[in-house]
């Protein structure tokens, strides 16, 4: 169908119900033929264009904050339950139980004419009522500043820190009897330019993960194996994003550097990467961002085989009409790995997900997607993680949104290896979030 002919189709006004029918059947259609995902770490890159799930701001429902002199507070606290059935994201004898959990947080905005400075911080407490040895308290803080020096020249300063826990369906935490908890720091700034034509940004980046010793079978598991140091440099120069076509060139450098050896053996690495990518504005209706790339991975210890793999990121949003989204993304990339004589996975991960107001303030939103892990080196393995998710939002007021949520997990090794393990798991959950 000629792009005019669909954008005029796709404007028409179509009735609620009508739409909602429509939707459910897109819905149901998409989860015979695909799968969803538990949220994995995202790739280590850093800066590259995404576009996002529109959210449909209403300020009828919204928070409109606290004004503080040149700032915006928005304080939260949520309250909620959940209950899964395989705690431990086991095979065997799955174990169930309700967690409890309550999230304070905090966001403050600047409201300069010029420059910014933005503050975030949050904590949660998870309680379970059975398994008390999963029970975490997680907790964070962000500043996230931009000096703007010209009118097309800004300097971005990001600091932050969190303590926060693995969740049970990562590979690399089967064998504690406690969550595997880490402390991640990290610091961002760089130059970037945004002129009528070009625009181009050059960004550094640091990070330290460093993790406590867990508890396993046998006694105290020494996990600071895992502790390691992230340098980054990003860079890339192109067309304003603001253009309908803006085409960029990108080029991505990582240092990981290990606190410690494992018998001897380091798994510091060097990752080099450079690309093309592109930003379309196609309409109001839809926009998408693309971007292709070749990695490198350069490991001190010549026993790794180094790799060398494709890369690529997409997003595609689509708003047919008024008051429904779509957002597919499709990302490859690699993950460091901390399993004995394993090298990083090279991840493959398709997700569809959609945000569907079937009233003012009620909100349907389905998540489907599906995560590929292909493990390397010696004791090498695959995993295939696929789920169905369902999030229904209803903004009682402004200060009250009332939240239900599923979630289906099913992983399967798609070849044995002792270290992974396949499981199915669901999880519900309610919650209620205070705000002003």
């Amino acid at each position: 169908m000629p792009l005019m002919n669909f954008c005029t189709v796709a404007h028409l006004r179509l009735p609620r119900l009508n739409l909602f029918k429509w939707v459910g059947l897109v819905c149901m259609m998409v989860m015979v033929g695909s799968s969803s995902v538990e949220a994995q770490a995202s790739s280590q890159n850093f800066g590259n264009e995404n576009v996002f799930l529109d959210s449909f701001y209403d300020p009828a429902y919204d928070p409109i904050g606290i004004k503080f002199g040149g700032f915006l507070i928005n304080p939260s606290v949520t309250g909620g339950l959940k209950f899964t059935d395989n705690v431990y994201a086991t095979d065997n004898n799955p174990t169930s139980d309700i967690i409890s959990i309550l999230r304070p947080e905090i966001d403050l905005r600047s409201d300069f004419v010029r420059h910014k400075i933005n503050l975030k911080g949050f904590a949660e407490f998870g309680d379970y009522r059975d398994s008390s040895s999963e029970n975490y308290d997680d907790y964070g803080g962000k500043i996230d500043a931009r000096i703007d020096v010209t009118r097309s020249k800004s300097v971005p300063i990001t600091l932050g820190y969190s303590r926060l826990h693995e969740e049970r369906g990562n590979p690399e935490n089967r064998n504690n009897l406690n969550p595997l908890v880490y402390h991640l720091s990290e610091a961002t700034t760089g130059l970037i330019h945004t002129g009528q034509r070009i625009s181009y940004k050059i960004l550094t980046n640091f990070k330290r993960l460093a993790y406590e010793n867990a508890l396993g079978q046998s006694g105290t598991i020494d996990e600071s194996n895992k502790n390691r140091d992230v340098y980054g440099i990003y860079s890339s120069i192109g067309i304003v994003p603001e253009a309908i076509l803006a085409p960029y060139l990108y080029a991505n450098f990582l240092k990981l550097k290990y606190e410690n050896e494992i018998a001897g053996i380091t798994q510091d690495s060097k990752e080099y990467e450079a690309g093309i990518g592109t930003i379309l504005n196609i309409s109001d209706m839809i926009r998408a961002s693309f971007h292709i790339g070749q990695k490198h991975l350069d490991f001190e210890y010549k026993s790794f085989n180094d790799i060398n793999t494709l890369t690529y990121g997409s997003n595609l949003t689509w708003t047919p009409v008024e008051y429904i989204s779509f957002l597919a993304e499709a990302d490859r990339s690699i993950q460091e790995s901390t399993f004995s004589g394993a090298s990083p996975s090279i991840n493959t991960s398709y997700r569809l997900s959609a945000n569907y107001q079937l009233q003012e303030n009620l909100f349907l939103q389905p998540s489907l997607s599906l995560l590929d892990r292909d493990y390397q080196g010696a004791n090498t393995g695959r995993l295939e993680t696929i789920g169905v998710g369902m999030n229904v939002l209803y903004k009682m007021n402004p200060n009250l949104w009332l939240n239900a949520s599923y979630q289906h997990t099913t992983q399967n090794k798609k070849e044995d290896s002792p270290q992974l393990e396949s499981f199915q798991r669901n999880v519900y959950g309610v919650s209620l979030k205070l705000q002003f």
